[in-house]
């Protein structure tokens, strides 16, 4: 039975078909089945790594992610065509605010108080305040058992309690609608029956809940991050837990996004099917952050934008020192019209400041990142796996042709040529819209074949 098949692929093979055509074209017989077995192999390589599970190994998503992270930086030095989203403004506590409020443990409530009432002022979209706001300032060396005791209330919590309770009132913004205005919930995990920590998470309580609860203009989010590799690179949309408003803690990008949008349907409806896409969407992928912020500590000027509302141009981020803005509250406000806000932390004991694929940066300015990164691309996504493969096969019959008609070296330079010169163009032309299409696979799927049979030729010498 081998023996028949054998023969009849022979006689149906594609070069014995085509060999008057061949013969007419000056190639040989030998480089079209060398070339044909590139194309098998290869593309069999590559159906395997696209539509299999294998994917997911180590090996290629460290690939992957190499790929991705290569190409945000070269992103950030040039110019795109951005969406007309809202600009950024980061009150950044900073080291030099930091010293001068005395080294808090905490942030000073009051203080923090100070800063959202200037940010009101300034008539912002929306406003993030990316600092725990979970415990009240007794209970910094007690937590056990602290929060139901309102009596022992610090002056600055009461402060900020009560400006919290007052938001949004006809007197609390001059009569007109106030900022949304996100706070940040911290999670734990869950114990076991042992009291081990397991990989579910909780939502901690906070002195502040009853007055978030209550007020249809403060929300709670969450600014967790996947770590990996000391990196982040990805975003978790959703925490488990409900909260006074929604069924689930949806993420600081995810619901100031959804807030911004001008749709009929509720919130939180459109975050209870948000957050159940994002348990079945492709979780390598589609939780990138695609980083368009450098870091602080970089002295390069950040684009300029067109806010859409007033056709003015501002930088797309701007920062400025906490302790000026709390010294200096008539200081002028123009730069927070129409933006998002974000209050944050960035000194160097606030244990708030993380590597990233485009440096290492304090929090706030990673959530800055992602809220830009949803709202600019989306979620990031392959293409369909029909256009992807079609892609592939041209990517490899170019490779393969390389490979069969040179040597490994120049064959591997040809093939390095024409990732350089076609693909990865096409990689970042597509990266802009929130597509992401890989050119390593087809490389690594015709050299993977390419070093087996130099392997298997080497073999037959010996």
């Amino acid at each position: 039975m081998f023996k028949h098949l054998s023969q009849w692929y022979e006689h149906h093979h594609p070069c014995h078909l085509c060999s008057p055509y061949l013969q007419w074209l000056g190639i040989s017989p030998a480089f079209c089945r060398q070339l044909v077995s590139n194309l098998y192999v290869g593309l069999l390589i590559t159906v395997v790594l696209l539509l299999s599970p294998l994917r997911n190994i180590p090996l290629l998503v460290t690939i992957e992610d190499t790929a991705i992270d290569w190409v945000i930086n070269l992103q950030l030095h040039t110019e795109l065509k951005r969406l007309p989203t809202p600009h950024f403004v980061f009150l950044n506590l900073e080291e030099q605010t930091y010293q001068q409020w005395g080294e808090p443990l905490i942030t000073p409530r009051d203080k923090l108080r100070q800063l959202i009432a200037f940010a009101v002022a300034g008539q912002p979209k929306a406003i993030v305040v990316d600092i725990d706001l979970t415990y009240p300032t007794h209970c910094i060396t007690e937590r056990t058992h602290c929060l139901n005791d309102s009596t022992k209330l610090d002056p600055a919590d009461i402060e900020l309690r009560d400006f919290l309770a007052n938001y949004a009132t006809s007197s609390s913004c001059n009569g007109k609608p106030c900022p949304y205005l996100i706070l940040v919930k911290t999670t734990q995990p869950v114990l076991d029956a042992q009291g081990k920590p397991t990989s579910q998470r909780q939502l901690r309580p906070s002195f502040l809940d009853h007055i978030v609860d209550q007020n249809p203009r403060i929300y709670w989010a969450s600014s967790l991050f996947e770590l990996e590799d000391n990196r982040l690179r990805r975003w978790r949309l959703c925490e488990p837990g409900k909260t006074g408003k929604l069924d689930s803690l949806p993420s600081v990008q995810l619901l100031i996004t959804e807030l911004l949008k001008s749709e009929a349907t509720p919130v939180a409806e459109r975050v209870k099917e948000k957050c159940e896409d994002a348990e079945t969407g492709e979780e390598e992928l589609s939780q990138r952050i695609l980083y368009s912020l450098r870091p602080t500590g970089e002295h390069v000027p950040y684009p300029l934008v067109v806010v859409p509302e007033d056709q003015v141009q501002r930088p797309l981020l701007t920062i400025q020192p906490a302790f000026q803005l709390v010294a200096h509250p008539e200081a002028d406000k123009s730069a927070l019209r129409q933006s998002i806000v974000v209050i944050g932390s960035s000194y160097s004991d606030s244990n708030d400041l993380y590597t990233t694929p485009v440096g290492t940066m304090p929090g706030a300015l990673v959530v800055i990142n992602a809220i830009h990164s949803l709202q600019q691309s989306g979620e990031l996504h392959r293409p369909h796996w029909f256009i992807a493969i079609c892609i592939e096969v041209f990517s490899i019959i170019v490779m393969s042709l390389a490979f069969t008609r040179f040597n490994s070296f120049y064959g591997m330079l040809v093939s390095g040529v024409f990732v350089i010169v076609v693909m990865i163009p096409l990689s970042f032309w597509l990266f802009q819209y929130g597509w992401w299409l890989d050119f390593a696979i087809p490389l690594l799927a015709v050299q993977l074949h390419r070093m087996a049979a130099v392997f298997h030729h080497s073999h037959e010498e010996v």
